[in-house]
């Protein structure tokens, strides 16, 4: 893959390093294009622009689909990963006396839905620890205390494939695969469902939804996967959709009697959206396609494991698992005695290196390589930490 030719499609600063593409990504030129055209024809007419083209929304389900491998029917589209991890939450069917399981590591999106359903249905909400030290934290000990907390009255778990505090990725295949054989011995209202939030997974991972044995995966379109702004999904199995009440009316049924069809279709949000960038989503994967997953992750992989080696042997604290089974592209780390704000600030103003805290967990400077990033820049990041 010539990775120059993939930066080069990014109309980003130069004088800046961007190691934060997981706050919100740059558009790639085919995508900032499509949006264009879009905006261009709804300006110009935008009933007719509008009858013309409300299929578009048709195809970028289905190219998304295409690139998570599943049925289109089963992908709704939302705005964002909090607006479909509300859809699943809120709208999850829970008995009086039924508990949702999550984990102390979770993005304050997940912990707010959960707070909401708990007012509003009374379901109880669980927290446990999966780890005490984030740069130790083993597969196999992850997968013992979060299946060691269900009891009879575990309903759902809450979960995020790769925490944004710490960049430590969970094992989700291993996680599902325990809570099928919990499931088997359960009735259907009383299954256990495995909502995913997938964020900082889509974009980087190399996986198939089907090889994952989720009830839920959400996310987000418009960090990792470089998609249009504002653009997300959630994908449901069959059993998830089941167990989940639409919340919001979709437009594509307007009988007045209640919706029926395709769930992924029935739990899209109807009412009208910034058409120009939903529209455009079926366009990005004309991008990220011929690069393909498994590059694209690998590339990134490798990043990351540098990244580590090297802030590592500078005495930058790395929180991040080292072992590419338990990371995927946010690097999480401290400079011991600097506030880790500051060293955000000193590293876009002094070396040009667009870096974030973390929400929680000992605020730390996150910095992650991706698709726009090259091993160089990853060397010279981690002379700034040292110099910092």
């Amino acid at each position: 893959m010539d990775w120059e030719w993939v930066r080069a499609q990014f109309a980003l600063r130069t004088d800046l390093l961007h190691f934060a593409p997981f706050i919100i990504a740059s558009h790639p030129r085919v995508v900032r294009e499509a949006i264009e055209l879009h905006r261009t024809g709804l300006d110009r007419d935008p009933v007719g622009y509008y009858r013309q083209n409300k299929l578009r929304e048709e195809k970028g389900r289905a190219e998304l689909a295409g690139y998570l491998d599943c049925p289109p029917e089963e992908v709704a589209l939302t705005d964002s990963t909090t607006m479909g991890l509300a859809l699943v939450y809120l709208g999850l069917k829970c008995r009086p006396g039924q508990e949702i399981l999550t984990t102390s590591h979770e993005f304050y999106s997940t912990y707010e839905c959960l707070r909401l359903k708990s007012t509003q249905s009374g379901t109880t909400v669980r927290q446990v620890d999966l780890y005490s030290e984030p740069r130790s934290a083993e597969e196999h000990q992850m997968v013992a205390a979060l299946i060691g907390s269900i009891t009879g009255n575990t309903r759902c778990l809450a979960l995020t494939w790769v925490h944004s505090a710490t960049g430590v990725k969970i094992p989700v295949k291993e996680i599902c695969g325990e809570i099928r054989r919990i499931n088997e011995d359960r009735a259907e209202h009383e299954r256990i469902v495995v909502c995913v939030d997938a964020v900082h997974a889509v974009g980087v991972e190399d996986f198939s939804i089907s090889e994952l044995g989720c009830d839920f995966l959400v996310s987000g379109a418009h960090k990792w996967l470089f998609g249009p702004r504002g653009t997300g999904f959630v994908w449901g199995s069959t059993a998830g959709w089941n167990n989940v009440q639409p919340l919001i009316p979709n437009f594509g049924v307007m009988s007045g009697e209640q919706p029926t069809g395709f769930p992924g279709i029935i739990g899209t949000p109807g009412g009208f959206h910034s058409f120009e960038h939903r529209w455009s989503l079926a366009d990005v994967f004309q991008f990220v396609n011929p690069i393909g997953k498994p590059a694209i992750s690998e590339y990134i992989s490798d990043q990351v494991t540098q990244m580590i080696g090297l802030l590592g042997a500078a005495g930058v604290e790395v929180a991040t698992p080292a072992d590419a089974r338990r990371h995927a592209g946010i690097v999480s780390c401290k400079i011991a005695g600097r506030d880790s704000a500051n060293v955000v600030d000193e590293l876009r103003t002094d070396h040009g290196i667009v870096a974030t805290t973390s929400p929680g967990e000992g605020e730390y400077v996150r910095l992650a390589p991706s698709i726009v990033t090259t091993p160089d820049q990853v060397e010279y990041v981690a002379e700034a930490m040292s110099r910092l």
